[in-house]
């Protein structure tokens, strides 16, 4: 998949995207790496900053979103579901 067809794919379901998951930023770097060895590209979207000290992580699946937050302390993470 070419940069612009993984751009153009995330654009289409990251506008509806059901699954957010909002991780401290200090545990970036271990989503970071957590994400990019167990999920595909163009499955997830990372928004820095979205709130203080927050960041959003956006996924099309469901199954994707729940194994992400499971990996993380409740203390530090919460999620969105809207279905």
């Amino acid at each position: 998949m070419l940069p612009i067809d993984l751009f153009e794919y995330k654009l289409r379901w990251r506008s509806e995207c059901p699954y957010i998951i909002y991780v401290h930023s200090d545990l970036r770097r271990k989503a970071k790496k957590m994400i990019k060895d167990q999920f595909l590209k163009h499955k997830w979207h990372m928004s820095l900053y979205t709130a203080s000290y927050q960041d959003s992580w956006l996924f099309e699946d469901f199954k994707d979103s729940n194994s992400f937050y499971e990996e993380f302390p409740s203390k530090f993470v919460s999620k969105k579901n809207l279905t």
